[in-house]
């Protein structure tokens, strides 16, 4: 079955007259969930732009006058002028592009947003969206975030404080960190985390992000922010393979992060679902530079269950990978 087949089974999926679609900022703790039109519409250019094919359902939509298919190709193509740059990233980019996006990052008003080519594009799709596609979108995102947060009710206290130990500080330490979700990547990526700004974006449309695995990568990319900001934490990894004259492999913070938070996820969950596999298992990540697990499991595993101290896990897979290096 082709790609675009797939996207139409999951974009049809969501009735319009499923449920009502509520765009309040949903709250917990001092994450703010956001539902947003404007962020969305955004994000659905980027991925158009990046991948022609998803456009295929809506241009077979008869409900769109030949004058907005024309108007959305036209901005796609103005987005296409950033999105095949080199090395280009949604978050991290110093061009109109990435002002844009720190813009909606930061919830300011549109009416702040700087005149350019690309914003142009982007104001002239707005009315369309929102009348024609917006509705769908807005309940996937909707439905994306209750069956998060029916899950959050009931094990995200345990894993908060479980990851805030573990990473030594406080998960979460901005007063405020936006998670939106989007029905719509903007890279292949189904999601990704700024520390600078406490902001993360969410594919609500992957399915790899859904059901359990939603409450795990949403704690993954939380965890993002103490992997980066907590100097304690990031300093320490980097130093341990630094004494061991590995200092190459400093960069296992990635692999301890998928592993730390897919395990304290297992854990706490397991009583209602005892066949669950951490995500970076499931999707065979540990391999190539990745290759840690056999490390990790023996090494960094009893850090997670309390058995021996941070720095001594540290030393310990430190020393292992040495090792066999």
């Amino acid at each position: 079955m082709r790609s675009t087949s797939l996207t139409v089974m999951a974009f049809c999926a969501f009735s319009v007259s499923a449920m009502n679609c509520d765009l309040t900022p949903a709250n917990w703790k001092n994450i703010t969930f956001i539902n947003s039109p404007e962020a969305n519409l955004h994000s659905f250019l980027t991925y158009s732009a990046k991948n022609s094919e998803s456009l295929e359902l809506v241009m077979s939509d008869s409900s769109i006058s030949d004058t907005d298919k024309q108007t959305l190709k036209n901005s796609i193509a103005q987005y296409q002028n950033y999105t095949k740059q080199k090395y280009f990233h949604p978050l991290f980019n110093n061009n109109d592009f990435g002002l844009m996006t720190d813009g909606f990052n930061q919830g300011k008003p549109l009416a702040e947003v700087k005149t350019t080519s690309l914003s142009k594009s982007y104001f002239a799709s707005v009315g369309l969206y929102k009348e024609h596609i917006w509705p769908r979108h807005c309940q996937q995102n909707q439905q994306w975030r209750v069956n998060l947060q029916s899950k959050l009710t009931h094990y995200g206290e345990g894993v908060y404080q479980r990851l805030s130990d573990l990473l030594l500080g406080e998960l979460v330490s901005a007063p405020t960190h936006f998670v939106y979700a989007h029905a719509r990547p903007f890279t292949r990526e189904g999601a990704f985390t700024s520390a600078r700004s406490f902001v993360t974006h969410i594919n609500s449309f992957q399915p790899n992000y859904r059901d359990w695995y939603a409450l795990e990568l949403l704690f993954h990319e939380l965890s993002h922010v103490p992997f980066f900001n907590n100097e304690r934490l990031k300093n320490s990894i980097e130093q341990a393979f630094v004494d061991q004259g590995i200092a190459e492999h400093g960069r296992i913070w990635h692999p301890i992060l998928f592993y730390t938070v897919g395990e304290v996820t297992r854990q706490a969950i397991v009583k209602e679902n005892p066949d669950y596999r951490p995500y970076a298992n499931e999707k065979h990540l540990y391999q190539g530079r990745w290759d840690y697990l056999a490390e990790l499991e023996r090494y960094w595993l009893p850090y997670i269950n309390g058995q021996v101290s941070f720095g001594e896990a540290l030393d310990n897979l430190a020393k292992a990978i040495k090792q066999r290096a």
